[in-house]
């Protein structure tokens, strides 16, 4: 009777480790995935502001470097890498002008720029995802604009 049983758990341990390794491999086919779509944008990006997309890679590169040394979890780490990798995306949707503009920015020119942000954060957010890009990408620019995530004022 206990060689049948063996078997048994032998039948189950294999199922248990092929079900691991193929979500372990669709993850690894998501992240490609993601990362390919990230790479398509900063191409984008880099054909109308090349100095956002190579500012783009970096953060994405630091992001990583520093979630690495906290040692968070590798979701944590992709979320946080292509997250700051697509920082600048919204700049596909800023004005060519203001782009290449050598002064600094007018107030209604500033306003394009942050329409332009609020109008990339919603099409992020409609793309489901299991990783919080989105979330991530809405909280750095409330605090860049003096905000704490969640749109409480610094203030409060």
């Amino acid at each position: 009777m206990p060689a049948a049983d063996s078997v048994a758990l032998d039948g189950v341990a294999l199922l248990l480790i092929d079900g691991i390794a193929w979500r372990a491999r669709a993850r690894e086919r998501r992240m490609r995935i993601y990362r390919g779509v990230g790479d398509i944008l900063l191409e984008a990006i880099d054909r109308r502001d090349p100095a956002a997309a190579e500012h783009s890679r970096r953060v994405g590169t630091l992001a990583r470097e520093v979630a690495l040394m906290l040692s968070v979890e590798d979701g944590e780490v992709e979320t946080v890498s292509l997250a700051g990798s697509l920082q600048s995306a919204n700049k596909l949707f800023v004005p060519e002008a203001i782009l290449r503009k050598a002064d600094s920015l007018s107030e209604s020119e500033r306003a394009k720029v942050d329409e332009a942000a609020q109008r990339w954060l919603r099409l992020l957010g409609q793309i489901s995802i299991d990783l919080p890009i989105s979330a991530v990408l809405k909280a750095a620019h409330e605090l860049a604009h003096g905000l704490r995530p969640g749109g409480l004022d610094e203030s409060v």
